[in-house]
């Protein structure tokens, strides 16, 4: 009876590692779609932004706004992230601070669609920038739940997932390049198309996230339990 017992919790202190290990990939696979989708923003934002500035009324010797509008999402990521920092290590919650860190995300690429000014479009980025502070919530989570000679890896892989981001869009850019309709969010351009596809990006990311993630720092407190 005894051996049957043992059996019994063997067979389900096994099933319930492989649902860490499920729930930690599912994580990390998340991480990666974030850094990917980052890296697709900037492949398909950029090659058409000077396009969209001139287009907005900003005159061809106004270079200077281009720079403006490019260092904009920069200036704010390193603000937000120093604040972030200060919450992470107050109360480490990875999941509810990336699902309200997206949405300056989401309202940042909206603005960028729906932009009548060259101002706006400064705003836009600035508001994307925002959001920016997310990478420094995933990097905390996987340096707080992973072993030192594991993490190299990991991290590899998030650097690997925004290069091929930055590889995949301009495949985009092709497709929206062909973009020149009227819609009841306005008019839809290859300047301001951007905007749309982001912000639609972003808002799958979310739903992907409160669904299917788990923080990692919690999994591994949990893995620990199982071993002992």
């Amino acid at each position: 009876m005894g051996g049957l017992l043992d059996l019994a919790w063997a067979r389900r202190l096994g099933q319930s590692r492989v649902k860490l290990q499920t729930r930690r990939q599912l994580s990390l696979g998340l991480i990666h779609a974030f850094m990917f989708i980052s890296g697709v923003e900037y492949a398909v934002v950029f090659p058409t932004l000077w396009e969209y500035l001139q287009s907005l009324g900003v005159p061809p010797s106004s270079t200077h706004w281009l720079g403006l509008v490019i260092s904009a999402m920069t200036l704010t990521d390193m603000f937000s992230s120093l604040l972030v920092g200060r919450l992470l290590d107050q109360r480490p919650r990875t999941k509810l601070l990336v699902l309200v860190l997206n949405l300056p995300q989401m309202c940042g690429s909206l603005l960028y669609l729906s932009a009548s000014s060259p101002s706006l479009l400064l705003l836009s980025r600035l508001v994307s920038g925002l959001g920016k502070a997310i990478s420094i919530v995933f990097l905390a989570d996987v340096c707080r739940s992973t072993e030192k000679s594991e993490r190299t890896p990991v991290l590899l892989l998030f650097n690997i997932a925004f290069q091929v981001g930055l590889l995949l869009g301009p495949s985009c850019n092709l497709v929206l390049s062909l973009v020149d309709l009227s819609t009841p969010l306005g008019h839809l351009t290859k300047l301001n198309c951007p905007g749309l596809l982001v912000s639609l990006l972003w808002a799958v990311f979310s739903l992907l996230m409160l669904t299917l993630y788990s923080d990692l720092t919690l999994l591994a407190r949990e893995e620990r339990i199982h071993r002992e």
